[in-house]
């Protein structure tokens, strides 16, 4: 038992790291099916997307991306199918409900076609409203002030601390202040070349 209790923690942060990698591992493959999409190769794509799902099947976007490629290989059930899928775990996930009325169109079914466009058209309405109170409530809020102006310096004590000229390396706070500063040099100046016509002598 207590070798048991010994061992928990070492299993538990392999599991970490191993679902860690399944992540990445199905990240790669999703990367790998959107090239290819985007590189018209549809059929190669969704074995792509096939692999990142089987390691990863809690991911919308995969299932969508998927149903894109079905879609665009004219496989109208294929598609409306991962479409669902992708809404199942995303239910607020509006472009898979505009494609999903496009792919159930195609399949003659209007009826589920206009209820799946309906709640698009719901999602990107309410989108569009919250977008529009935030953007209100932004606007009524008064405008942030930046200062560049350094921190303040504690305030003095006596009038000889209000006499005092700045201290090395600060910049003067005012034209009575730069009067006591020492110039510093705006360049370095430049090494003195020898003259040929001395040394010719």
């Amino acid at each position: 038992m207590r070798r048991f209790l010994y061992l928990l923690p070492l299993l538990l942060l392999f599991a970490c790291t191993s679902a860690e990698e399944l992540h990445l591992g199905a990240l790669q493959h999703f990367t790998r099916g959107n090239e290819l999409m985007h590189a018209k190769l549809y059929q190669q794509a969704i074995k792509e997307y096939d692999m990142a799902i089987a390691l990863e099947d809690q991911q919308e976007a995969f299932f969508y991306n998927k149903g894109l490629c079905y879609y665009e290989l004219v496989l109208y059930e294929r598609a409306a199918d991962n479409f669902r899928m992708a809404l199942d775990l995303n239910a607020d996930f509006g472009e898979a409900w505009y494609n999903l009325s496009l792919a159930l169109n195609k399949l003659d079914q209007p009826e589920e076609a206009y209820m799946a466009y309906e709640k698009y058209q719901n999602l990107y309405k309410t989108q569009s409203q919250a977008k529009a109170k935030a953007a209100e409530a932004k606007a009524k809020e008064p405008p942030k002030v930046i200062s560049a102006l350094p921190k303040a310096a504690k305030p003095p004590q006596s009038e000889d601390e209000l006499e005092a000229k700045p201290m090395e390396g600060e910049e003067p706070s005012s034209l009575e202040d730069s009067m006591f500063m020492d110039p510093k040099p705006k360049s370095k100046p430049r090494p003195q070349l020898p003259n040929p016509a001395a040394q010719a002598r």
